[in-house]
C-alpha cells in the first residue's frame, strides 16, 4: 500500500543520491548554445505490466554526451523569475552536446499554447506540461504522445530505479498502464508539520503530547490555565483544519488503502470513532470553532498565533520560524516549533509533499525518442541532479567535504537560482533534498543556525518516519467521481461538517449515505480500477 507506507527508505536514497555528487566534476522561440516503497537504487524494477525488468552492467548506448550533436526541440512553460536563455541552458547542451530550439511561454498562458500547438498537427520533440503532473488526457486520446515504458526499460536506469517503487507508481502510470511521461521528481518529503507553543508547555509544566488523549489534557491545560496571561478565556487551543486528527485514526484523506483497496473515509473502520473525537474537541472548545472558514486563511489564522490565541497547529514547515519571529515582537519568550505528529489508534502520520510534478512527454513527431530518453536519464544521473540543482562548480557551487556548496547569491531563496536556470521545478528535473533545503535555510546549516531559525528546519526534516503520499489525484478523478462530485461528495463532506459541529447526527449521516448507496459503490468501483493499474495489480 503505496499511501500507507513510511517514506524512510526514498529519503535515505535521496540522501544517498546527494552524496555521490561528490563524484561529479559540474510568447518566442530562442535556440540557446551548443551545449507510506519498494527498495531503491537497484538496477532492476517493477515493470508497467507488473514483471521484473531486465537488469544490465552495460550503460545506455549511445553514452552522453553524444558522439554527434543531438539536435532536438521543446515546448514548455517559464515561470517568473526564470528566464528565457540561461547559464544552466548552455551548460546542459555542453555537458550533453546537444542543441536544443526551446519554445517558452509564460505560464499563464502555456496551456493555450499547447492546445493551439496540438491542432496544428506540428509538434515539437517534447512537451513539458507546465505545473501538469499527469499529461493532458487529450494528447493521449489523440495519439500525440508516446508511451515510454519500453524506452525506459533499456535507456533510462536512473529514472526507472525510482519510478519502479510502489509509492511512486501510481504517480507515474496512466489508467491504461502506460507511462508517458518523465516528470519532475521531489526527492524529499518535507512540507507541513505539526507545531506547538513550547513556552506553553513549559509554563504550565506539561509534557509534550504524543496520543490523542495527551494531546487532549494538554489542550485543556491550554484552554483553562490561561498560557497568554490575559486573565481572560480566550485560547483556542488547536486551529486550522481537522486532517492531524483524521491522520491519528489512520485516515489520510477522502480516500485510504486499507488490505489493497482504496476505501472511502465514511467507509473506513476507524472513521465513527474519528468523528466521536472530533465531536468532543468541538464541543469541549479544543478546535477552533470557527475552522470551516479560518483554516482557509492564513492571515486570519497568523493573527490568532502572533497574538497568543493559539496554541497548536499544522502549517508548511518555515511557517515555525517566520510566525515565530512575529510572536516575539509581542512575546519575547515565545516558540511555536516542531513536535511530532499526533500518536492515534491509526498510527502517525503527516502528509508529504507530493513527489511527481510537470510531466515531460516525448511526441509521435520527435526524430529520436531513444536518444530523448537518454537526455532524460542524463538530467537525473548524478552530474545532471548536480548541474540542475547547483548549477556549476566555481560558478554556482564549490566543493567542501566531497559535497556541493552553494555560492551567494544562489543560496538564499529561489531568485537568483532560477535566473541562472537552477531548480527549474516545471521542467523534467530531480529536485534535490540539499537543494531545497539550503535555500530555504538561506544557505545556513544547522550549526550556523540559531534556535529560532532552526525551528523552520526542524519542521521540514523531522516528520520523515511519519510522512506518506496521498492517493494521486490521475487514480481518484474517474469519471463518476467527476459525475457525483456536486450530488454525493461534496453533500457528504458538508454533512461530516455539520455532525462534527452539532448541526446533525451521525445518523443523518449513515442515512445520506443510504441514499447515495449505489452512485458511491460506482465511484469506488471505478477509483478501485485506477488503483490496481496503477499499483500494477
Amino acid at each position: 500500500m503505496f499511501r500507507m507506507k513510511k517514506i524512510t527508505l526514498l529519503v535515505l536514497v535521496c540522501l544517498f543520491t546527494i552524496s555521490m555528487l561528490a563524484a561529479c566534476t559540474g510568447q518566442q522561440t530562442t535556440t540557446t548554445g551548443t551545449t507510506a516503497g519498494t527498495t531503491a537504487g537497484t538496477t532492476a524494477g517493477t515493470t508497467q505490466s507488473g514483471t521484473t525488468a531486465a537488469t544490465t552492467t552495460e550503460p545506455p548506448k549511445p553514452v552522453i554526451p553524444f558522439a554527434e550533436t543531438f539536435e532536438f526541440s521543446i515546448l514548455h512553460g517559464i515561470h517568473p523569475p526564470a528566464t528565457e536563455s540561461n547559464q544552466i541552458q548552455d551548460l546542459i547542451q555542453e555537458l550533453t552536446n546537444t542543441k536544443i530550439t526551446y519554445t517558452m511561454v509564460p505560464s499563464s498562458g502555456f496551456m493555450d499554447k499547447a492546445s493551439t500547438t496540438l491542432a496544428s498537427g506540428t509538434l515539437p520533440d517534447l512537451v513539458y506540461f507546465m505545473w501538469q503532473s499527469v499529461v493532458p488526457s487529450e494528447w493521449i486520446a489523440q495519439g500525440a504522445i508516446i508511451p515510454i515504458e519500453t524506452l525506459l526499460d533499456e535507456y533510462g536506469e536512473n529514472i526507472t530505479k525510482i519510478y519502479y517503487q510502489d509509492d511512486i507508481l501510481p504517480y507515474v502510470r496512466h489508467s491504461d498502464g502506460h507511462i508517458y511521461s518523465v516528470n519532475n521528481f521531489c526527492s524529499f518529503t518535507y512540507s507541513t508539520s505539526v507545531m506547538i507553543r513550547h513556552d506553553w508547555l513549559e509554563k504550565l509544566d506539561l509534557t509534550p503530547p504524543a496520543t490523542v488523549e495527551q494531546w487532549i489534557e494538554v489542550m485543556k491545560a491550554f484552554r483553562d490555565e490561561d498560557p497568554n496571561e490575559t486573565g481572560q478565556n480566550d485560547t483556542i487551543p488547536w486551529i486550522g483544519n481537522n486532517n492531524q486528527w483524521f491522520n491519528a485514526y489512520g485516515i489520510t484523506g477522502l480516500y485510504t488503502p486499507v488490505d489493497g483497496e482504496l476505501v472511502i473515509r465514511y467507509k473506513h473502520p476507524n472513521y465513527k470513532a474519528a468523528i466521536d473525537n472530533l465531536i468532543y474537541l468541538y464541543n469541549e472548545k479544543l478546535v477552533d470553532p470557527e475552522y470551516i472558514t479560518r483554516s482557509t486563511n492564513n492571515t486570519a489564522m497568523d493573527e490568532l498565533l502572533i497574538t497568543s490565541k493559539a496554541g497548536a497547529v499544522e502549517r508548511t514547515g518555515n511557517e515555525a520560524t517566520r510566525l515565530t519571529l512575529m510572536l516575539q515582537e509581542v512575546t519575547p519568550e515565545g516558540i511555536l516549533g516542531y513536535i511530532e505528529p499526533i500518536q492515534g489508534p491509526g498510527g502517525r502520520w503527516i502528509q508529504a509533499r507530493t513527489p511527481i510534478g510537470t510531466a515531460g512527454a516525448v511526441t509521435i513527431q520527435a526524430g529520436d525518442p531513444e536518444k530523448l530518453i537518454q537526455y532524460f536519464n542524463w538530467l537525473w544521473s548524478e552530474e545532471g541532479i548536480l548541474t540542475t540543482n547547483f548549477g556549476e562548480e566555481g560558478v554556482h557551487h564549490k566543493i567542501v567535504d566531497g559535497k556541493p556548496v552553494l555560492l551567494p547569491p544562489y543560496d538564499a531563496g529561489y531568485d537568483e537560482a532560477r535566473k541562472a536556470g537552477m531548480v527549474a521545478n516545471w521542467t523534467p528535473i530531480y529536485w534535490s533534498g540539499d537543494s531545497f533545503i539550503t535555500r530555504a535555510m538561506s544557505g545556513k546549516t544547522p550549526e550556523t543556525m540559531n534556535e529560532v531559525e532552526r525551528l523552520a528546519y526542524d519542521c521540514y526534516t523531522r516528520n520523515g518516519d511519519f510522512s506518506y503520499y496521498a492517493v494521486p489525484g490521475a487514480v481518484t478523478a474517474t469519471q463518476s467521481a467527476k459525475d457525483y462530485k456536486a450530488d454525493v461528495l461534496d453533500p457528504l463532506s458538508d454533512m461530516e461538517q455539520k455532525v462534527i459541529m452539532g448541526a446533525a447526527s451521525y445518523d443523518d449521516l449513515l442515512a445520506l449515505m443510504k441514499v447515495v448507496e449505489k452512485e458511491l459503490d460506482q465511484i469506488l468501483d471505478e477509483v478501485n480500477t485506477a488503483y490496481k493499474a496503477a499499483v500494477g495489480n
